[in-house]
């Protein structure tokens, strides 16, 4: 049994501090910050009290899941470039599609072989396509893939091949 004070007992009092009019059927319960609800029972009004409050929980903890996606992602970090000499062969097979295997290009073709070119000349000219100065159809988005030393890396490759 509730005690005399009990907010289900007088609802007059509770409607006094809030400014509220008491209700005229049903039993009145008061909710924490002071919103009225009618219900039929007791046990009808906790059962709206639960469903409020796990309402609330459930919003509160969706809003605190969202959070770490709201937060913009950091720059992806990329792996040193692998200079070792099967590195190297790997970072040359990309060219293989167009220049040829080992930067030697098919018999007739209008691209250039890249085979027993100056290292210097050919870094030159990927560093041109990487920074725009040089438009082509595709070598201008593919040296941009590379950095600095993966194309001087690339220019030693090539030079070093026999035409």
């Amino acid at each position: 049994m509730r005690s005399p004070r009990s907010r289900w007992n007088r609802p007059d009092a509770a409607c006094a501090e809030t400014g509220e009019r008491p209700p005229r059927a049903g039993v009145f319960f008061r909710f924490g910050w002071g919103c009225a609800i009618l219900a039929s029972s007791p046990a009808e009004a906790f059962s709206i009290e639960l469903r409020v409050a796990r309402s609330i929980v459930a919003g509160l903890a969706l809003a605190g899941a969202a959070s770490p996606f709201a937060q913009s992602p950091s720059a992806p970090r990329f792996a040193a470039p692998n200079l070792t000499p099967a590195g190297v062969r790997a970072l040359a097979a990309n060219c293989a599609q167009c220049h040829g295997t080992d930067g030697h290009p098919a018999p007739g073709s209008v691209l250039p072989a890249l085979a027993g070119s100056d290292a210097h000349a050919l870094a030159k000219a990927l560093l041109d396509f990487k920074a725009g100065r040089v438009r082509a159809t595709v070598m201008d988005q593919v040296a941009k893939g590379y950095s600095d030393a993966e194309i001087a890396a690339l220019a030693d490759y090539f030079a070093a091949r026999g035409r």
